[in-house]
């Protein structure tokens, strides 16, 4: 989390090209906004309108306002298949009851995963999480 101390004006227009990068790379909250995708849609086929998502992109967004340099790399974020039925998110995102996980280990295992889907190196803590499940 960012402390207002730190909210810079540098900060707050990375923070604001972050979103707007991924806002503008991940083509379902486009649809969205376009109408183009139905909000139950969304919410029931994809796992983007998920807390735990969200969190995990405020995780990655911490890595990018670090790295900064690097932020074409969100650019890949829309060679990511979002939907639930991705088997990718088995035991990451959805568990095998078909429940989404809501642990801090979850969101740490979506960013590990889009991290890794979009070249960007894991933290210690993340190669982890990945290698131990």
């Amino acid at each position: 989390m960012i402390s207002e101390d730190n909210l810079t004006e540098k900060t707050q227009n990375d923070v604001m090209m972050y979103w707007k990068m991924i806002f503008s790379e991940i083509s379902e909250w486009r649809e969205l906004e376009e109408k183009q995708l139905f909000k139950h849609d969304l919410k029931q086929d994809y796992i983007l309108t998920l807390a735990i998502t969200l969190k995990a992109f405020g995780r990655l967004g911490k890595y990018f306002l670090a790295h900064s340099d690097e932020m074409a790399k969100l650019k890949k974020l829309k060679l990511i298949d979002w939907t639930r039925s991705n088997p990718d998110w088995l035991e990451r995102v959805i568990s095998p009851n078909g429940k989404v996980i809501k642990t801090d280990a979850a969101s740490i295992r979506i960013c590990s995963y889009i991290k890794m889907k979009i070249g960007v190196e894991l933290s210690k803590e993340e190669s982890l999480r990945e290698n131990n499940g």
